[in-house]
């Protein structure tokens, strides 16, 4: 059990990672092959391998009643041994070429239930289903063809198994009838003789059961040799809330062209700095590089004086909250969202979170106030629920990413509050917008073009060189749309 809550831990990491990574069949794959060897270590292939050893024993005490019998044990056992091996050779191809399509199978329905309305709207249920209906039938052809092969060895092995028990029987009774061998003895032989090929048979009849788990294994110990195992660095204190880059360069896994060049700037505690840009300039990366969630190819990210780098990732997640751009709640109720999963988180840090997003009388609202499934939620009742997320257990950075797109006028302004909140505690807030509602609260504006920073410095300087009408959204109501020409 210590073995496998050990590897369950470093493969969940390892599919954590890839995930992080953009890699999505990954993820998946390393949790298939750790099923697969757990399903090894639970059949009775795992407990066929413990008889093993006793074998050449078996083996001697039918040669010691006569050499007749043993050279019989030995030739049943090299036909066995030499059939499975071959099951082996002939299906391996077969199984692996099957599990990629199941994989394959997999991800592409996963992908499709995650994007039903879209199919819907645009009228592709037909065709989506046309698709997966090719891809699902080449994973059953797969599929079958490794049985057919595996299903061909087990029935040749199984019928001269029987043909060799019978055979045993046959020369221990000539050699009865020819007075070299007791009946007791004919019998003793024939018990060991299915003692030992009983192993040989478990083995062989569940062969795809050891053979997915070695192939798993393989796989796993291929990846997790490049993901070595670490222990957990000293839980360092809580940092400053001063946010520093300097020539801060990501290169994205399997990439050449950095999506974040050379990126420098400072903010000072207790303030916010909006990022503004067109789609896909960067503003993103910029954001998943200041909390540290994107390894670095060049430069450093400090919170105070310390680098995010020297931060355990449980350690430093507790000291930064974060509202991504698409919501994204976990399985489970309000609670156990808004606390990030901490059973034995106080009370009071939840409702204070709750209370400074502006959400506690929404929450206390709903069907089962608190324990509410999450599935439940609207669209703006989830990103409040976010944002109280985010701002449980008082981190010292706030990344928004997009926070206002799924509220109403009444969600913007309580957004707004809990910024200006969490300014006056002398924390620092990074927000992503396209809206200029949301930079309402900002003292700084950071412009990014390309994934370089173009402009940086106060809101109202960089809005006057910017729009003709910086006035007029500087002073922008909560909730309010930007006027004619932004």
């Amino acid at each position: 059990m210590r073995f496998l809550t050990q590897l369950d831990q470093r493969v969940f990491s390892l599919a954590m990672q890839s995930a992080q990574s953009g890699r999505r069949k990954e993820p998946q794959a390393a949790l298939k092959d750790l099923t697969s060897i757990e399903k090894f270590i639970a059949s009775p292939a795992l407990l066929a391998l413990f008889d093993l050893p006793w074998i050449p024993v078996f083996f001697v005490g039918i040669y010691l009643f006569h050499p007749l019998l043993g050279a019989m044990t030995l030739i049943s056992g090299v036909a066995l041994i030499a059939l499975s091996l071959g099951n082996q050779w002939a299906s391996r191809s077969a199984f692996a070429a099957a599990m990629l399509c199941t994989e394959d199978l997999e991800v592409q329905t996963q992908q499709y239930l995650n994007r039903a309305m879209l199919i819907r709207a645009l009228g592709m249920q037909s065709t989506t289903l046309t698709r997966q209906h090719r891809l699902q039938h080449a994973a059953q052809v797969a599929q079958l063809r490794a049985s057919d092969i595996a299903g061909l060895f087990t029935t040749i092995i199984r019928t001269l198994r029987m043909a060799m028990q019978s055979a045993m029987l046959g020369l221990g009774a000539w050699l009865v009838l020819q007075e070299q061998l007791s009946a007791g003895g004919m019998i003793a032989t024939s018990i060991l003789f299915g003692r030992l090929l009983n192993p040989l048979e478990v083995l062989i009849g569940s062969w795809v059961v050891p053979q997915r788990a070695l192939l798993g294994w393989a796989r796993l110990r291929s990846q997790l040799s490049q993901m070595p195992a670490r222990h957990r660095p000293l839980a360092l204190p809580r940092p400053a809330a001063q946010l520093t880059m300097q020539k801060a360069t990501i290169v994205p896994p399997g990439g050449q062209i950095a999506t974040l060049k050379l990126a420098s700037f400072s903010l000072q505690a207790g303030s916010a700095c909006g990022i503004i840009g067109a789609a896909g300039s960067g503003k993103s990366t910029l954001a998943l590089a200041a909390m540290g969630v994107l390894p670095l190819a060049n430069g450093t990210v400090q919170l105070g004086r310390t680098a995010l780098a020297a931060y355990d990732a449980d350690n430093l997640g507790q000291y930064i909250g974060y509202l991504p751009q698409e919501m994204q709640l976990l399985p489970g109720t309000v609670a156990e969202n808004i606390t990030r999963y901490q059973a034995d988180a106080p009370q009071d840090l939840l409702f204070a979170a709750a209370r400074n997003a502006g959400a506690f009388d929404m929450i206390t609202q709903l069907p089962k106030g608190f324990d509410t499934d999450v599935r439940q939620l609207s669209g703006g009742q989830a990103q409040r629920i976010g944002l109280a997320r985010a701002l449980f257990g008082d981190p010292v950075l706030l990344v928004l990413d997009e926070p206002n797109s799924n509220l109403d006028n009444e969600g913007v302004a309580a957004l707004n509050a809990a910024v200006r909140r969490f300014k006056r505690k002398g924390n620092t807030v990074l927000i992503i917008a396209h809206r200029p509602a949301a930079i309402q609260e900002c003292d700084t504006l950071m412009v990014i073009e390309s994934g370089q920073i173009t402009a940086f410095g106060p809101k109202e300087d960089i809005l006057r060189k910017m729009v003709k009408n910086h006035a007029d959204i500087s002073t922008l109501p909560a909730g309010g749309s930007a006027p004619h020409g932004v």
